[in-house]
């Protein structure tokens, strides 16, 4: 399990902004925000961080219970997230005696941040009880973050983006390559598609089942023309996957030229696909 990696271009513009410790039973634990400028559609990163005081090794969890206030006061839809909202694929967090272990949550995989305003975050993880078999269970109280949302600055996203682009190609295999690639996935705005697509362009094959779907939200007509390209790659599989997010872009635009440039593609597809 790595131990903490922020990702320095998401660290360097602002400081952190904490919610205040919390401890259970020798288990101290901290949520803060990882940069406290941020603007519409930027990635609202966390940094969890994890101490045990205890002489006996402990396992925590990077899984998340969220519960998030928007600026107008109201919920996001559906029940609170708990969602596992951590870089990397694995959830649990042992700690060794008096050992302290940090990682990154990025919260824009389970909110929209598309609208300037004060959000409030109550956020809490989950821990392992003790004996057999050891269960996850949630980890009170929650902890409160204050997240102030500044109006979109298409400049801003754009020195963002291209940070993001170069810690991907600095090392699409590594911790940090993983979580810029994440981060970049959810920008959901459409300076991010001229990135997405040169990083696509660069491995496809790596990033396409992140890569895709962030073009699908974007949906405007860069992000529909670059998936069009890909309905002419040699791979079935990213063929598939361009139809299957094109598809979602034309069920969502209202703009009538995207519509028919995507329904003009996809004739040309299947017309090719029907006649090999």
């Amino acid at each position: 399990m790595k131990q903490l990696i922020i990702i320095p271009m998401l660290a360097a513009f602002g400081s952190y902004r904490s919610a205040g410790a919390q401890t259970n039973a020798g288990l101290e634990k901290t949520f803060e925000l990882v940069r406290t400028s941020l603007t519409v559609h930027e990635p609202v990163v966390v940094k969890f961080t994890a101490t045990n005081h205890l002489p006996v090794a402990v396992t925590t969890y990077k899984s998340l219970d969220t519960r998030l206030t928007r600026p107008d006061g109201r919920a996001p839809d559906g029940p609170p997230s708990q969602s596992p909202d951590y870089f990397g694929p694995n959830p649990i967090l042992p700690l060794a005696p008096f050992e302290t272990r940090s990682t990154l949550l990025l919260l824009n995989k389970t909110y929209y941040f598309d609208v300037p305003g004060r959000y409030a975050l109550n956020v809490t993880n989950y821990d392992e009880t003790p004996g057999p078999p050891p269960k996850q269970v949630i980890s009170l109280p929650y902890q409160s973050l204050t997240i102030d949302i500044s109006p979109r600055d298409p400049a801003r996203l754009s020195q963002v983006c291209g940070q993001l682009e170069t810690a991907i190609d600095a090392g699409p295999t590594t911790a940090e390559g993983y979580e810029a690639a994440e981060a970049l996935a959810y920008m959901d705005d459409p300076v991010a598609v001229p990135y997405i697509a040169r990083v696509l362009a660069t491995d496809s094959r790596m990033f396409r089942w992140r890569l895709f779907p962030a073009l699908a939200r974007i949906g405007d007509a860069a992000a529909a023309e670059t998936l069009i390209s890909y309905l002419w790659s040699a791979d079935e599989e990213e063929r598939t996957l361009a139809r299957r997010d094109l598809s979602f872009i034309l069920q969502a635009t209202s703009d009538p030229s995207t519509m028919s440039w995507i329904i003009f593609a996809r004739i040309v597809d299947w017309a090719r696909s029907s006649f090999h």
